[in-house]
């Protein structure tokens, strides 16, 4: 999914758990009015009772 880390910070912080670098050169490259773009994945579980 596409999404979007609104600030420097946030990116640094994204970076960060993702185990990689955060280069402000990139962000200066990059980043747009919503931020820096990047892809994530999601996983969407679905519970229920059983029968």
């Amino acid at each position: 999914m596409q999404a979007f880390a609104p600030t420097w910070e946030d990116w640094q912080t994204c970076c960060q758990y993702m185990d990689e670098q955060a280069i402000r050169a990139d962000w200066s490259k990059h980043a747009t009015s919503q931020g820096m773009p990047y892809r994530e994945e999601r996983y969407i579980v679905l519970a229920g009772k059983p029968d």
